[in-house]
């Protein structure tokens, strides 16, 4: 958890670790540049892309709205008070409608 210094605004900071290889953290920055261009409820928003140096390497960072929804997953894992079907449905139906939205912008997965 962050503060945006020019905006005020709440933010969370990711270090990402897990990209080892430099055509992999190639491909993440592609990718990652073409995200920040898909303004979208149901696509997970980066504001900004970043990176850090130290003894071990160098590591990106990703900025993001900071947010107090719950993931998809916990919908599966153990349900919301109140949730039935037809709220699971919703949240899958607009993951899906995001999944689209990128997929239609040029984001892709794993490639």
């Amino acid at each position: 958890r962050a503060t945006d210094t020019q905006t005020n605004r709440a933010v969370a900071v990711r270090l990402v670790t897990e990209v080892a290889d430099p055509l992999s953290l190639a491909t993440y920055y592609r990718q990652w540049a073409i995200q920040t261009g898909i303004r979208d409820a149901n696509v997970g928003e980066i504001l900004d892309i970043g990176e850090v140096q130290d003894d071990g390497g160098r590591y990106p960072v990703l900025v993001t709205p900071l947010s107090d929804a719950k993931p998809l997953s916990d919908l599966f894992v153990q349900p919301f008070s109140g949730t039935g079907p037809a709220d699971w449905l919703a949240a899958v139906s607009k993951a899906a409608a995001g999944v689209q939205t990128a997929h239609d912008k040029g984001l892709t997965h794993g490639r």
